[in-house]
């Protein structure tokens, strides 16, 4: 390789490595910002759940105050009641006693008249019997006998007045009354008091929410500001690569499918767009085959560990194609094709090895180069006999993609689920209960929200870049056909009257000129005509395309749980906040025997929620708020980390459950 390709070698490579770097860079960044708004984001939930249930014991203590305050006023009521009834007590028993005595002294001096009366019907009869003195005496004597009779009744009636109102426990009835309003009042003091707080407890919870909401917002706002930082530059170094380097990918594609045919699921892809020449003249110079297949003979993948990518060169390559055993599978020879479309190479990890000739390792970072090899006919031609080494990929890493459930359902408080998995596979199932802010309309942004954006980008760049010219073009058009028909009619207009003055002479030879002169005016006026319907036609067709990129722009479907939520999030959340479920294992014996550790097991579990249970972010459960069963395989297996992908059951479309804590029963 000469001097110039060395220094152009080096320039690509630094530059890749440089935008890769700034790449993972950017990508350390995003995954900080989406953990910090995943934080803020569950500070919001908290603050609008407190607010809640501070608005719901608000409104209780409200009504209880005014339960308090309906039993004060019942109270006080009361109270002036039974003063009021010990104070005409107090007036009816001393009425009652002077009644009872003024009746007594009554009731004597009728006793004492009786007496005297009887004595003087005495006197009569012995001394004028039978006379009309002494039967007017008799008549009186029998009135006072009845009249002492009726006095001696009273005063006893009198005497049981007084004892009776006496009797009357007014004062034991104040005093209660006393008692219960004071009971009454400090109870309202108390409801007062716990109102108050309250009523404060739900400001500081509306101010609490606001200050999240703003925090939130913030958080929002910087994951959307790296978001954008980071999908730049992984654009520009696609774009580095794509015209510097081959738009060389390797990219692991782990599978957990479980297919007899394969004797493993991990594999990867490794592609790249075929060599061009630098400078048209050499297609020329070398006939009228495409580019590529005129100037390459055969490419050669190899893979290298990420850690060792720095000191492979092209001479490291080339002393690897003469000296490497081809039966270790070093390298792989793509032969070039005759079309300039993309290469592309399946992988699994025992069709290849690494340059050192080991095998490719789960868990392990690796990068591909690809070796052209230029025909000897092109190295004369450009006068350089040195082939091309790219610059290295991306790294990937290959590892065993764990399954998630398919299907998670909680029904009467019992969360369940199955799937098949490796039965040889350790795996820890992490159950969590994601609270549904998709119901509560809250507007935070998502990780679906997130790729909107992306996707809004990229349309907005579509319809700048493909829509927006075609249509100026177009309107453009039919406006320059517009004047040319105006133009081509004033003449025609002037034809016809030279024509009608041809036709008046009778002047043969302008008239067979003039008329053909019109004919071609009409025909191209026509021509003109049908180019404007099929540029108008093609108008609407942009125009309607542009309206249905803006409105798929406009249509933000938010998905559940309505708020960031992801598997890298979900790999983090604390032990405090799942719950691990133990599940049953079952294997058929018959494929335990044909395939050994490879053999599949049915795996069931199933988990029954408690009172202590608590959703992803350790606030426990509360009972008519929704919540979504998420399941997270979780690869438990510390001396192979690395080597597995965990999986995330599918969050967004699993139906939703009404939490409803259980009675408990005697």
């Amino acid at each position: 390789m000469n001097s110039y390709n060395e220094n152009l070698y080096a320039t690509v490579v630094s530059s890749l490595r440089e935008l890769d770097q700034k790449q993972k860079s950017a990508k350390s960044s995003l995954n900080a910002a989406m953990f910090t708004l995943y934080y803020k984001e569950a500070g919001r939930i908290t603050a609008e759940s407190k607010l809640k249930e501070a608005g719901d014991v608000y409104l209780f203590q409200q009504k209880v105050k005014q339960q308090a305050v309906n039993d004060r006023n019942v109270s006080f009521n009361v109270l002036s009641a039974a003063n009021q009834q010990k104070k005409f007590t107090a007036q009816a028993i001393t009425n009652a006693a002077t009644s009872a005595a003024n009746i007594q002294v009554l009731s004597n001096a009728v006793v004492k008249l009786s007496k005297n009366v009887g004595g003087i019907l005495t006197m009569l009869t012995s001394s004028d019997y039978g006379s009309e003195i002494y039967k007017q005496s008799r008549i009186a004597y029998d009135l006072m006998i009845d009249t002492a009779y009726d006095a001696k009744k009273l005063s006893q009636l009198g005497r049981e007045v007084s004892t009776l109102t006496a009797a009357v426990s007014a004062d034991e009835v104040a005093d209660q009354a006393k008692l219960t309003d004071d009971s009454i009042a400090a109870m309202l003091a108390v409801t007062t008091s716990d109102f108050e707080a309250t009523a404060k407890s739900l400001a500081d919870c509306n101010e609490a929410l606001a200050a999240a909401n703003v925090v939130e917002k913030q958080a929002e706002g910087d994951l959307e500001f790296i978001n954008v930082d980071y999908f730049a530059t992984k654009r520009a170094y696609n774009l580095n690569n794509k015209v510097l380097n081959l738009n060389l990918v390797s990219i692991a594609l782990n599978s957990s499918d479980f297919d007899d045919d394969k004797k493993d699921n991990c594999s990867y892809v490794v592609r790249f767009n075929p060599y061009q020449p630098p400078f048209d003249q050499t297609a020329t110079m070398l006939g009228n085959k495409p580019k590529s297949s005129s100037v390459v003979e055969d490419y050669f993948i190899m893979l290298v560990k990420e850690s060792s990518q720095a000191t492979f060169s092209i001479t490291a390559a080339e002393t690897l194609l003469l000296t490497a055993d081809p039966t270790k599978k070093c390298y792989h020879r793509v032969e070039n094709k005759s079309d300039d479309k993309p290469m592309e190479q399946v992988f699994y990890t025992a069709s290849l090895r690494d340059i050192d000739g080991n095998s490719i390792e789960v868990g392990t970072k690796y990068v591909a180069f690809v070796l052209v090899m230029l025909t000897d006919e092109y190295k004369k031609t450009i006068n350089s006999y040195s082939d091309i080494l790219s610059a290295p990929s991306v790294a990937f890493m290959l590892s065993n993609k764990l399954m998630a459930p398919k299907e998670v359902t909680c029904v009467d408080n019992v969360l369940t689920f199955e799937l098949l998995e490796r039965a040889s596979y350790n795996v820890e199932y992490r159950c969590m209960f994601l609270p549904n802010c998709l119901k509560g309309n809250k507007n935070m942004l998502t990780e679906s929200g997130l790729r909107n954006i992306e996707k809004e980008v990229e349309l907005q760049e579509k319809m700048s870049a493909v829509y927006a010219p075609a249509i100026a073009d177009l309107q453009k058009q039919i406006v320059s056909l517009n004047n040319g028909i105006d133009g081509l009619r004033e003449e025609k207009e002037t034809n016809d009257a030279q024509l009608a003055v041809a036709k008046k002479d009778k002047n043969k030879e302008n008239l067979e000129s003039l008329s053909a002169k019109n004919a071609d005016l009409q025909l191209q006026i026509d021509a003109m005509l049908k180019q404007i319907e099929e540029a108008e036609k093609e108008l609407r067709n942009n125009k309607v395309n542009q309206n249905r990129l803006q409105r798929s722009m406009e249509e933000k479907i938010q998905e559940q749980p309505g708020f960031f939520f992801n598997l890298m999030i979900a790999e983090q959340i604390t032990s405090a906040n799942y719950s691990q479920v133990i599940p049953t294992k079952t294997v058929d014996a018959k494929d335990k025997k044909e395939k050994g550790d490879g053999a599949t097991a049915l795996v069931k579990g199933k988990m029954e929620i408690h009172e202590n249970t608590t959703d992803n972010f350790g606030n426990p459960l509360v009972n008519g708020y929704s919540y979504i069963p998420v399941v997270l395989a979780y690869a438990n297996m510390e001396d192979q980390n690395g080597q597995f992908t965990n999986a995330l059951s599918a969050f967004e479309t699993t139906n939703p459950f009404t939490y409803t804590p259980k009675t408990k029963t005697k």
